[in-house]
C-alpha cells in the first residue's frame, strides 16, 4: 500500500547486490544522512554550535519515531525527496529559473510516490507565502497561483497512475482512504503533541523572541512546514493502523526551525538591555524545547532501543530455518523464510493492515500458519501479534535452541 517507488529502487539494488534487508536499511540511511545534512546545512549556517544542538534535536526525532532512520520502510526517502522538493522551490521563489521549478515539481511527485502522506509536502509553499502577510494585490495573487503548481503536480501523478495502471491508483489511493480517521485518537495524539513536542513551544518562544530578531524567508518555511505536518501527521498517525512514523516529517521540521532560532536566541538570552522576565521565559521555554524532543512516556525510553523487526540474530535464523526439515513460517517477518528457502509467505503485519488491525485475524491466515510444520515468532516490546496463546492454540510447542538464544527469536514445532 505505499507508493512503489522505494519497492523498485530496493529491487534494482537487489539485482545488484542480491536480496538483503540490509540494503533497505542502508538506503533508508542514505536518505536520512542526506535529510539531516540539508537541515543542518539550511538552518544552522555556519555556527557550531546550531550544528551540534541541530544535530541532537534530529537525532532525537529517530529516537521518538523508534529509528525508522535506520529501517526499511520508505518514511525517509519520502522526507528527503519532500526536502529536496521544498528546499528548490523556496529557490526558485528568490530567483525563478525554470529547470529549478521543473527539479522540483519532479521531487514533489518523487515523494508521493515513495510514501503518499508525504504530498502533504506540496501544501507547504501556499503556507509559507500565506505567512508573508500583505493585500491582495495582483501580483500577490498571481504568486499564489504559482504556489498551487506542486499541488497540481501530484494531482497529475495521481491521475496519470489511475489511467495507467488502476491497480496501483486502487492500492496507493483508494484502499488508503478507506482507512477511518478515528477522532479520539486524533484528539490523543495532539494532546500528547501539545505537552510534551516542539510546534506550540515553538510558536511560543517565536512570540517571545519576536522583537530581537530581523524577518527571515527561512523561517516562513520552516513554520509553515511545522503546521502543514502537524495536521498531516496526527490525521495520518489517527488512521486505524497508524504509527508514530506519521509523525516523522513534523519533527524534522520542527528540529529545522528551532535549529535557526538558535543563533538568534543566544543574542536574545544575553541582551542586557532586556527585562529579566522576557529572557528567564525564553531560556525557559528553549530548555523545554530541546528536552521535549527525546521526551518519552515511562517505559516507553528502553522500549524505544528495542528493535521489534529483529536483531543481531537475524543471519542465525535464517540458517537455522534453511535447515528445518518441512514447511517454514515466519508471518512476523517473511524474509526468513524467503531468504533461507525461497518460499514467499503471508506477512502478519499486511494482513492486520488490510483488516483494519481487528482483534482477531480471518480464518485463512490461521490455515496458513496451522499448515506450517515450524514457526518462527518474533518478540518485540511494541507488538506482538503472534502470541504464545495462539500458536498454542495451533497445535506448536516452543523449542529451545542454543543459537537463539538471547535473540527476539523463538522457535516453535509441530509434533
Amino acid at each position: 500500500m505505499y507508493g512503489p517507488l522505494v519497492p523498485l529502487l530496493t529491487s534494482w539494488l537487489f539485482r545488484l547486490f542480491g536480496v538483503s534487508v540490509l540494503t533497505g536499511k542502508l538506503l533508508s540511511l542514505t536518505a536520512s544522512l542526506g535529510v539531516v545534512g540539508l537541515v543542518l546545512t539550511n538552518s544552522a549556517s555556519r555556527d557550531p554550535r546550531a550544528w551540534l544542538i541541530g544535530g541532537a534535536l534530529l537525532f532525537a526525532c529517530n529516537h521518538n519515531a523508534y529509528f525508522y532512520f535506520v529501517d526499511a520502510r520508505p518514511d525517509m526517502v519520502a522526507i528527503f525527496f519532500a526536502l529536496v522538493a521544498l528546499l528548490l522551490f523556496a529557490d526558485w521563489e528568490q530567483r525563478p529559473r525554470a529547470w529549478t521549478l521543473i527539479l522540483s515539481l519532479a521531487m514533489f511527485v518523487l515523494a508521493f510516490l515513495a510514501k503518499q502522506p508525504l504530498a502533504a509536502a506540496a501544501l507547504v509553499p501556499a503556507v509559507a507565502e500565506a505567512l508573508r502577510g500583505g493585500g491582495l494585490s495582483r501580483r500577490r495573487l498571481a504568486t499564489f497561483g504559482f504556489t498551487a503548481l506542486p499541488l497540481v503536480a501530484v494531482l497529475l501523478a495521481i491521475a496519470s497512475i489511475r489511467w495507467a495502471n488502476p491497480t496501483a491508483h486502487f492500492y496507493m489511493v483508494t484502499l488508503p482512504a478507506t482507512y477511518p480517521v478515528l477522532p479520539v485518537t486524533a484528539l490523543r495524539i495532539g494532546f500528547d503533541l501539545a505537552l510534551m513536542y516542539a510546534p506550540l513551544l515553538l510558536v511560543a518562544f517565536d512570540l517571545v523572541t519576536r522583537p530581537a530578531r530581523p524577518s527571515d524567508a527561512r523561517g516562513r518555511w520552516w513554520s509553515a512546514a511545522v503546521g502543514v505536518f502537524l495536521i498531516a501527521g496526527v490525521v495520518t498517525m489517527a488512521k486505524a493502523g497508524g504509527a508514530r512514523n506519521s509523525l516523522l516529517p513534523l519533527f524534522i521540521a520542527s528540529a529545522g526551525f528551532l535549529t535557526l532560532q538558535l543563533p538568534r536566541a543566544y543574542g536574545f538570552l544575553d541582551d542586557r538591555t532586556l527585562s529579566i522576565g522576557r529572557r528567564l521565559a525564553a531560556s525557559a521555554i528553549l530548555v523545554v524545547m530541546l528536552l521535549a524532543f527525546a521526551a518519552r512516556r515511562p517505559g516507553e525510553a528502553v522500549a524505544a532501543f528495542v528493535s521489534v523487526h529483529g536483531d543481531a540474530s537475524y543471519h542465525d535464523v535464517v540458517a537455522l530455518a534453511r535447515t528445518l526439515p518441512g514447511p517454514v513460517r515466519c508471518p512476523e517477518d517473511p524474509t526468513i523464510p524467503l531468504l533461507a528457502r525461497g518460499e514467499l509467505t503471508r506477512s502478519l503485519y499486511f494482513e492486520m493492515d488490510a483488516a483494519y488491525w481487528p482483534a482477531r485475524l480471518p480464518a485463512y491466515v490461521d490455515d496458513e500458519i496451522a499448515a506450517a510444520r515450524h514457526v518462527i515468532q518474533v518478540n518485540g516490546p511494541f507488538q506482538r501479534l503472534l502470541t504464545d496463546e495462539w500458536l498454542s492454540r495451533l497445535g506448536f510447542g516452543a523449542v529451545p535452541d542454543r543459537t537463539l538464544e538471547r535473540s527476539v527469536y523463538r522457535l516453535w514445532t509441530k509434533d
